[in-house]
């Protein structure tokens, strides 16, 4: 189990949950409601708050009385298990957590380019089986979970499988990954370099997860700070190789160019000094939030 001091992780999430941890938005000037979608409208965008729970096919608006339309917020669709399809237009940017959490007959969604999503807004989206998405990075679905470059971002789940591998190419794991992931049981992490996000504010692989892992790899040093039942699958004897193309790159190479590079390193510079003043995301959150 985790030895830290937990009177300081108390007031380090309060403060945290203040500052960043959920959006919270600015005083509405007008709610509208549109083919049962709430927006907020302020003076310079409006966003997407919550909707009817009987709406099936969610047409959102690209602008509501002459204002854009630039994020879906936080659990704006939560739970609504009815809603099959989604139509997001290209001026919204963000995606926040817990958007489309539960939203267990959504099949089908596309991501508008540059729009950035929290890596917990789709968890137990059951039937999820197509994301759509475009740009030097585009978001993608391979074996129930969405990917951006070789980034697990969120597990979206099951309710009947049990035991899932995390491929060998997979150099991170998002916040919130495997953190409610349905009737999973067992969880394999091929890469034993495997970034895996580990504090006090967030878990990344539920408590009662299993985890399969090489020894002294990272999914080992995960299972024991966090007290997750671990299974070895001896020592590791090769390195995993390096993914090519749009859906991967080697762990230091963030711009995915296939070169680790000045430009790299300078991203990781900032990522150090971001860390350095207290930041919580993960190195591919901060760098897609840039």
């Amino acid at each position: 189990m985790k030895r830290r001091n937990r009177l300081t992780a108390v007031l380090t999430a309060g403060v945290m949950s203040v500052l960043c941890a959920v959006p919270v938005p600015a005083q509405a000037d007008e709610e509208v409601v549109i083919d049962g979608i709430t927006y907020y409208v302020r003076s310079n965008y409006a966003s997407v708050e919550k909707c009817d729970p009987s709406v099936t096919n969610a047409v959102i608006q690209s602008t509501v009385n002459g204002i854009p339309v630039t994020f879906i917020g936080y659990e704006a669709f939560k739970n609504y298990t009815s809603l099959t399809t989604v139509t997001i237009p290209d001026n919204v940017e963000t995606i926040y957590n817990h958007a489309f959490y539960g939203c267990t007959s959504l099949t089908a969604i596309t991501i508008p380019e540059g729009c950035v999503i929290n890596h917990d807004a789709f968890l137990r989206c059951f039937a999820l089986q197509t994301v759509t998405s475009s740009g030097d990075h585009p978001y993608y679905f391979k074996d129930h979970a969405i990917y951006r470059d070789n980034c697990l971002y969120n597990y979206v789940g099951s309710a009947d499988i049990t035991e899932y591998t995390v491929p060998a190419d997979t150099a991170y794991l998002g916040r919130y990954a495997f953190d409610n992931p349905g009737a999973l049981t067992d969880l394999t992490i091929l890469n034993p370099d495997c970034y895996i996000p580990d504090s006090d504010m967030y878990c990344c692989i539920a408590g009662n997860v299993t985890i399969h892992g090489y020894d002294d790899s990272t999914a080992y040093r995960y299972a024991m700070v966090n007290g997750n039942k671990f299974v070895s699958l001896g020592k590791s004897m090769t390195t995993p190789s390096t993914p090519t193309g749009s859906t991967g790159y080697a762990p230091a190479d963030l711009d995915g160019n296939g070169a680790i590079n000045a430009a790299d390193a300078a991203s990781i510079l900032l990522y150090a000094a971001y860390v350095g003043a207290g930041g919580t995301d993960d190195i591919m959150t901060f760098l897609a939030g840039r």
